[in-house]
């Protein structure tokens, strides 16, 4: 049947064979992979990647989520919304600010230059602190820093 739909053509067999996957559901999908011994992978973002396609799409929550649910359909699986939204939280906390702001130079020349200041530099340097413990990344010295 294959062969009178797509000819005898090996780049129309593979078309036509791609094309009855794709009309299979993923959950199918998998179970046939998995029965003829084909390990499948799904293909996951990373939250940085999910917050870029937010912000550049200008997507709601609710939007996201109906986002998620289509593309988990096609095999493309994203973090949860709480990690999502954890992340985000993360960058915002960073308390920097950053800005194009005009400069005056010694002999008065306006240049424009990207511009960035710390908000609140305790909770700045607590989070920083914290991250490097959580990493064990954070060395004490005991009021000696060694030469080496």
């Amino acid at each position: 049947m294959r062969t009178s739909i797509a000819g005898s053509s090996q780049d129309s067999l593979i078309t036509q064979r791609a094309s009855e996957l794709k009309q299979i559901k993923l959950t199918s999908r998998h179970t046939i992979c998995n029965e003829a011994g084909v390990k499948t992978k799904p293909i996951t973002m990373s939250n940085l990647s999910v917050m870029a396609m937010k912000e550049a799409t200008d997507l709601t929550w609710s939007q996201l989520r109906q986002q998620r649910r289509y593309l988990k359909e096609a095999g493309l699986l994203m973090p949860s919304e709480s990690k999502q939204r954890l992340a985000m939280e993360d960058l915002a906390a960073d308390n920097i600010v950053t800005q194009m702001v005009d400069f005056v130079d010694s002999y008065g020349q306006t240049h424009r230059a990207a511009f960035g200041r710390v908000t609140n530099i305790t909770t700045f340097v607590t989070k920083l602190l914290e991250q490097h413990k959580l990493h064990k990344t954070l060395t004490w010295h005991n009021s000696t820093i060694p030469h080496d």
